[in-house]
């Protein structure tokens, strides 16, 4: 007798960032398994890849009506800020299986009663960083027990953009780039753009030829150009807006140094891409981030804020690049051990496994 496909329902935020780049990678894991599993499964996401962003209402009144004409066995919550639709789906289908994804800044400093509620109602929370899974406990008394590790990866499409070789569009003869992607955003100053402008200043007469690329938008773009031309180094930056896909690649591919000395992350997405691309990093020893990037193995760990310290690391950088070649060759090769596409899909597997019980136990059977 054939045995039913089990279905699954992704609840998504959507959007950009590292979020959404998240949330993208859960669906194509999800294709993925499809190949090897009897599975089925869809996505949800308030913010469509095409077309206008739902209201709250419309895309709660959305999701419940496919829950209840779908009745999927498992649903993954793929933000707190869906709790409440975790809530009512409990009581509209009892025996759906739940499980929330956490980042990082959506339950670092607590949540709402209605959100915890939802997730202590959970059949499982899946974290992205152990630093993320210890703040959610801190702030909210939820035991670190009850959460799973799943450390995200990329894509291979992603993946294998990375590694291709630059072509050369985003490289000047004779100059050295240092590159940072993020967003640049009012509220994440934290991200620390600023103090590697200050950094780049203190090695202007130093390092002459090194140059600085942003990739990035958001609204503290004006005060970050005004930084640079304030010390004097706006005519060796870079702001280059939005990119897509591949010119990020190719970004990537023409940097010398990645270095984002951010203050707080709970995984820091754009490190595995350096790391995928093969180039050192350099960061601060803040948050989830020396989970990611192994200071002196992979890249440089600073304190965040400290601009001197990331002055000297630049320069180390810079004045080396033997060292240069070895933490990027490391970085490559945790990258594939850790974050590849293949890695992360195992992991996934055995987490859903773990929701849907006769799972494996049905797929050895068919595999013996």
């Amino acid at each position: 007798m054939r045995e039913r496909s089990r279905k699954v329902l992704v609840v998504r935020q959507g959007g950009g960032g590292g979020i959404g780049r998240i949330e993208v990678l859960v669906m194509d894991m999800l294709r993925g398994l499809r190949k090897r599993r009897q599975l089925a499964y869809e996505g949800m996401a308030r913010v469509p890849d095409q077309g206008r962003q739902a209201s709250k209402i419309a895309f709660a009144v959305k999701v419940l009506a496919r829950f209840l004409v779908w009745r999927p066995d498992v649903v993954i919550v793929a933000h707190v800020n869906h709790g409440i639709l975790a809530l009512a789906m409990r009581m509209l289908h009892p025996r759906a299986r739940q499980v929330f994804l956490v980042y990082g800044w959506d339950v670092w400093f607590g949540l709402s009663r209605m959100r915890r509620k939802a997730l202590e109602q959970a059949d499982a929370i899946w974290s992205i960083s152990e630093y993320t899974t210890d703040r959610l406990a801190q702030a909210t008394g939820i035991a670190a027990e009850r959460v799973k590790l799943l450390a995200p990866g990329l894509t291979m499409e992603q993946a294998d953009a990375l590694a291709k070789p630059s072509n050369g569009a985003f490289r000047n003869a004779g100059d050295r780039w240092l590159l940072s992607v993020a967003r640049l955003d009012a509220g994440e100053q934290q991200k620390g753009i600023d103090h590697v402008l200050k950094a780049v200043s203190r090695l202007k007469r130093q390092l002459p030829d090194v140059r600085y690329r942003i990739v990035g938008h958001g609204s503290d773009l004006q005060r970050l150009e005004g930084i640079a031309r304030d010390l004097g180094i706006d005519d060796r930056v870079e702001f280059l807006g939005v990119v897509n896909d591949l010119e990020l690649a190719e970004i990537y591919s023409s940097c010398d140094v990645f270095v984002l000395p951010s203050g707080q992350e709970g995984f820091g997405m754009v490190f595995i891409e350096a790391m995928a691309a093969g180039k050192p990093v350099i960061a601060a020893r803040a948050g989830a981030i020396p989970e990611v990037v192994v200071d002196g193995q992979t890249g440089l760990l600073v304190g965040y804020g400290d601009d001197a310290a990331l002055a000297d690391a630049i320069a180390r950088l810079f004045a080396d690049p033997e060292l240069r070649s070895r933490l990027g060759s490391a970085g490559r090769q945790r990258f594939r051990e850790r974050f590849s596409f293949d890695r992360v899909m195992a992991r996934f597997d055995e987490l859903l496994g773990e929701l849907i019980t006769p799972w494996h136990e049905s797929v050895a059977t068919r595999e013996t």
